[in-house]
């Protein structure tokens, strides 16, 4: 997944395509893609971060956590993964 969100992230389409996820059915998929999309299309992605993180679902820790990541200039999104 990492390499693919890093290669999608060099151009226009590739984070407009990530962006896209954010309405994705399935929350993993729409979190993940809200969590990247911070750098780029912040007020799309945190409005949905924020209504995931007031919840009492699943993601709603990880919702939050990245949100105060993110305004604290701590969250990291371009790692490298590790080659086998």
């Amino acid at each position: 997944m990492q390499r693919a969100q890093l290669e999608l992230g060099k151009t226009a389409d590739g984070r407009a395509a990530i962006t896209a996820m954010i309405a994705h059915p399935m929350q993993t998929v729409a979190q993940w893609s809200a969590a990247h999309s911070l750098f780029w299309a912040e007020i799309e992605a945190r409005a949905y971060l924020v209504i995931l993180a007031r919840s009492d679902g699943v993601g709603s820790f990880e919702a939050e956590t990245v949100l105060r990541e993110f305004d604290a200039g701590r969250l990291k999104m371009d790692w490298e993964p590790m080659r086998r």
